[in-house]
């Protein structure tokens, strides 16, 4: 089974074990450097939920709870748990805001688009550049 590996890739062959060391090293660096540059958004605490423009409740997301709003369909379940919000359940026909799972990050939203719910998580964004 190895011997079907030692052919595979011809490029593979004209590298000395060095060679190899040097690229995993440099792969690894490279990675690494990526994994910093990759901003993450805070944690909100507070969701808001939006019915036609409309602010029916925000919600504290360090308290685990479930309510029911009504959207244009009907009603529209969302639930809070360990710090995160979701819709689970919806008299929508696609039930894509279901599907969208659940959301705990600054700024992120779910939307019912046949219900005309909107959820948004607020928060302060933090920086976004720092300028000297």
């Amino acid at each position: 089974m190895i011997g079907c590996f030692r052919s595979w890739p011809p490029i593979l062959s004209l590298l000395t074990r060095g060679d190899r060391w040097l690229l995993l090293i440099l792969l690894l660096a490279s990675l690494a450097t990526l994994y910093q540059l990759v901003p993450t958004q805070p944690s909100g605490h507070t969701a808001r939920i939006i019915h036609k423009g409309q602010i029916l409740l925000e919600l504290n997301l360090n308290k685990d709870q479930r309510v029911t709003v009504g959207g244009d369909r009907g009603p529209v379940v969302v639930q809070v748990k360990n710090g995160a919000i979701q819709i689970i359940e919806s008299e929508c026909q696609t039930r894509f805001c279901i599907k969208n799972g659940a959301i705990n990050n600054v700024n992120q939203i779910i939307v019912c688009v046949p219900n005309r719910i909107v959820i948004k998580i607020l928060g302060d964004p933090g920086l976004d550049v720092i300028t000297g």
